[in-house]
């Protein structure tokens, strides 16, 4: 499918009732309004595709839902799917869920522009900094990378990006460039946003913007997303420490796939990380 702008948005739903609409009115308040809004749905039970299509007919050729999925395949397939579809200079990811700040679109396409100007024809994935929400948008940290100890200037790069990813997908923007090299995902294991930034970690460039684009919604049974880390963090690590290797297997799987080498220096890593944390 052909976007008659130059950003794709790509929001993959499922069950998303409760904050489908909020998301979506962030996204019509951007200050950028070169963008087209692509919705899969992921056989959602609930209101998900009423919210969809009312916003379609309000918004007609601005937002489009479509039907890719004959079943449900879950997020990361949700998002290769809406990706494999849509043709646009620029794509972005949404999640359901989240609140994109008025400037978020102007913020990543500056600079992407930049880095295409200076690396035509390059691969170029952009991410920024996000603010930690609760449920009802209370701010628990006003970023991210802080609240995660994480600093994105160091743990961009393949190696790192091996044992733990530092791209939050719902941040992203890439290059059309970027979508003829990573795709298709394998398998159903492997999040979306991580196997981008390892390709183009290895292909291409990654820049990071320390600015806060959304508000980043933390859920009280959220699996992925921001982890403060303390004793708590560390304690529930151990008790579930089988399950992590067995999740460290997998995703050492994955990594080889693209040369990443052996076992020992993904052991190595894994501890760098931790320790070039603190």
């Amino acid at each position: 499918m052909n976007n008659n702008t130059s950003i794709a948005i790509l929001l993959a739903t499922y069950n998303s009732a409760k904050y489908l609409a909020q998301q979506i009115e962030s996204i019509l308040s951007q200050t950028n309004s070169d963008w087209s809004l692509y919705i899969n749905d992921d056989g959602s039970k609930d209101n998900t595709l009423n919210i969809c299509n009312s916003y379609i007919n309000n918004h007609s050729g601005k937002i489009f839902l479509l039907n890719l999925n004959p079943k449900n395949v879950g997020a990361s397939l949700n998002f290769q799917a809406l990706l494999q579809e849509v043709d646009s200079s620029y794509y972005m990811f949404s999640d359901h869920d989240d609140l994109w700040l008025p400037g978020k679109i102007d913020v990543t396409l500056k600079a992407m522009r930049d880095l295409e100007h200076k690396y035509p024809k390059t691969c170029i994935l952009i991410h920024t900094d996000l603010t930690v929400v609760d449920e009802n948008l209370n701010v628990i940290n006003p970023s991210f990378y802080k609240y995660s100890k994480i600093d994105p200037s160091k743990f961009s790069k393949f190696n790192y990006l091996g044992v733990a990813n530092c791209v939050t997908g719902c941040t992203v923007m890439i290059n059309h460039a970027v979508k003829k090299t990573v795709l298709p995902v394998p398998g159903t294991n492997v999040m979306h946003d991580w196997w981008i930034a390892l390709n183009i970690s290895k292909k291409g460039i990654i820049s990071y913007v320390p600015e806060q684009t959304i508000l980043y919604r933390q859920h009280t049974k959220n699996i992925v997303g921001a982890k403060q880390i303390d004793i708590k963090y560390l304690l529930k690590i151990l008790v579930n420490l089988r399950k992590i290797i067995r999740i460290d297997i997998n995703n050492y799987r994955i990594i080889n796939s693209l040369g990443y080498g052996s076992i020992l220096k993904y052991v190595i890593y894994k501890l760098l990380f931790q320790f070039r944390r603190y």
